[in-house]
């Protein structure tokens, strides 16, 4: 019960703040500069819910259209299709760890992406000096 108290302490700190803010985007930028929030949300879950909760409203008062069910957070795509769609994302990142060995994997398979790319551009590079090369040889050789 405590926690609970608590919970609504930390709510009662930081809503006015929270709700004086316009947009999802500025509300979330508050939340994640601010010294204490993220430590309040780990250590009391009630807190993270309530946040959580003003968060969900903050993005349906923005981008819903609450005269459509079914579009309550975006106008353009429907509620099913936005969540098909993270689940998706998140069953992509899941299968992604799986196949490269964790986190450490991927990284490592962008770091050889990287390089990658480095050995293309220079490849690209010396395609290009040499068709100038071949344009000046036939250039000379036009001129003879």
């Amino acid at each position: 019960m405590a926690d609970i108290d608590r919970a609504n302490r930390a709510w009662n700190l930081v809503s006015k703040d929270l709700e004086s803010l316009g947009t999802f985007e500025q509300k979330q930028k508050y939340i994640t500069g601010h010294k204490y929030i993220s430590k309040a949300m780990d250590k009391f879950p009630e807190f993270k819910e309530v946040v959580n909760s003003h968060m969900i409203e903050s993005i349906v008062d923005e981008f819903g259209n609450p005269d459509a069910p079914g579009f309550s957070f975006s106008k353009k795509y429907s509620d099913e299709f936005l969540l098909d769609k993270i689940n998706l994302m998140e069953k992509n990142v899941s299968v992604l760890e799986d196949y490269f060995g964790g986190k450490e994997g991927i990284k490592e398979l962008e770091a050889r992406k990287l390089e990658g790319n480095l050995q293309y551009e220079e490849t690209t590079d010396k395609i290009t000096n040499l068709r100038q090369a071949i344009k000046q040889k036939r250039a000379e050789f036009d001129e003879r």
